[in-house]
């Protein structure tokens, strides 16, 4: 049988950072110190180099940070991101705000935890979460209609033509990412197809002030590509199961690769496959960081290169996503800053947050970040070492595991190298996992050690919505195209 610990996500031990206000004394039982935080701004000052002229951010959908040479992997999955990062800030201990492509997107781009943006738009609190009679339709309902415009809308407000070329599906217009995007492109077909028309866009507006955000699926389920990157480390395909039409939780005809008794052999198969997917959209990049430098674009662009969430592939015999375990929450970062800037690239261990980057790229350019962001601004980080973030959240869960339940009253606390918490407030369970001896988060402690697991609950607690005397606001329902339905079929989340 197949060991998901031999397909182990290895986390840093080093940490520091902040908590929220309410849980000073908290984390000084737990031994994280409380530092006064630092500006959430961070803005270039009047000796500061200009606001770069182009911005670019990548996000490869469902990519794990240990899955890259820069991040430690050993297999050549990614040399022209390794590249990149030579040039680059890189953050060691960055984790999603959801394991959803759609709710983590809509945290990004909004710079605000999931359970923020459910308490602005449906009055949701914690209770309220927790009796959902239909939380998964809830979810997808809500989140359609959230305005998640801050980070695009910011940018055209500081001068910059604003352009977004997705892989669709949930990434598309219907799912409102179009907002705060003056052009905007979900044809998909995956970076192949993506690079060329974001190019084609880019190159008449090269001199312009520009933002440019490109999202792919290339690493997401099935784990098929194009050769020669479909074959370049699983070279026999009859040797395990069918990939195709086994995505997510929803049987097409072929049960879920979730809800498979895998091999071994199966689990090392989709493994390699997917390695094969991070190659083949590693290549892309690098065409497209190619056609920068011949635009002359490059060496002053500001590059973030992302995911919205990582990938179960073996660990707690899970093949996906959806749920709150460190595989699936912890993602790349990687900040080129323009030459001009002069920033020294260098690692940054300190945990970091998804809702970080687009108060990161607002400050970079000029604009001043709003009171109400959960993200802040990495400058300080970067530019003086100053962070008081010690941990990270993660809220609500997606087709969860092998029973594909979706809980938005789900929700976790990483201290990265220390502890993971999960806590179901609807089963009022929790898990445990010590990270210093069980880096995986594959056993769980909770009871062995309760009074951790309550004092790091109590943390958690901070972040919950809290009750707002009003009446829940349910989604509208919408029929969506057949095409949209076609595509989320194609990955496995809609049955026919």
């Amino acid at each position: 049988m197949w060991r998901p610990e031999r397909f182990a996500v290895s986390i840093p031990k080093k940490f520091s950072g902040a908590v929220p206000a309410g849980v000073t004394l908290i984390a000084m039982l737990l031994g994280i110190a409380s530092a006064g935080c630092p500006s959430k701004d961070g803005r270039p000052g009047p000796q500061s180099p200009p606001a770069p002229r182009t911005v670019i951010l990548i996000s490869v959908d469902t990519l794990r940070a240990d899955r890259l040479g820069c991040y430690g992997y050993n297999r050549p999955t990614s040399p022209h991101l390794d590249a990149l990062a030579r040039e680059s800030v890189l953050f060691a201990n960055v984790f999603a705000q959801s394991a959803f492509t759609l709710v983590s997107h809509k945290s990004i781009f909004a710079a605000k935890y999931p359970y923020t943006l459910l308490h602005e738009a449906a009055n949701a609190d914690l209770k309220a979460l927790t009796d959902l009679p239909e939380p998964h339709g809830f979810l997808v309902g809500t989140f359609r209609t959230i305005r998640a415009a801050a980070l695009a809308r910011g940018m055209l407000e500081q001068g910059y033509k604003t352009a977004a070329f997705t892989d669709g599906v949930w990434m598309s217009q219907w799912f409102g990412f179009d907002r705060g995007f003056a052009a905007f492109d979900d044809s998909g077909g995956h970076l192949e197809q993506i690079v060329p028309r974001s190019l084609n866009w880019l190159t008449p507006n090269s001199r312009a002030r520009v933002f440019l955000f490109l999202h792919t699926y290339d690493t997401h389920c099935p784990y098929v590509c194009r050769e020669p990157f479909n074959s370049l480390f699983c070279h026999d395909h009859s040797g395990h199961v069918p990939l195709e039409n086994r995505c997510n939780q929803v049987d097409l005809g072929n049960t879920p690769l979730m809800k498979m008794n895998l091999t071994e052999r199966d689990v090392q198969a989709i493994s390699d496959h997917y390695d094969g997917g991070v190659a083949c959209a590693d290549a892309d990049l690098g065409a497209f960081f190619d056609a920068l430098k011949a635009l002359d674009l490059y060496n002053e662009a500001l590059l973030i290169v992302t995911s919205d969430h990582g990938e179960s592939l073996g660990e707690h015999r899970q093949i996906g996503h959806g749920g709150l375990y460190t595989e699936q929450l912890r993602v790349p970062l990687l900040f080129k800053f323009p030459a001009s800037w002069k920033i020294t690239p260098r690692v940054f261990h300190e945990p970091v947050e998804m809702v970080d980057v687009a108060p990161t790229v607002l400050a970079a350019c000029g604009a001043a970040l709003a009171d109400d962001l959960d993200g802040r601004s990495l400058l300080p980080l970067i530019r003086a070492n100053s962070w008081t973030r010690r941990f990270a959240v993660a809220q609500t869960t997606h087709e969860e595991g092998r029973d594909g339940i979706t809980n938005p009253s789900k929700r976790a606390l990483v201290i990265p190298g220390q502890w993971l918490l999960i806590r179901d407030a609807r089963a009022e369970s929790a898990e445990l996992y010590d990270l210093r001896a069980d880096p995986a988060g594959l056993a769980d402690v909770h009871g062995r050690t309760p009074e951790m697991t309550e004092k790091l609950a109590d943390v958690l607690a901070a972040y919950d919505p809290k009750p707002t005397g009003r009446e829940l606001v349910m989604p509208d329902s919408e029929r969506m195209s057949p095409e949209l339905r076609r595509q989320l079929e194609s990955l496995g989340y809609v049955g026919p």
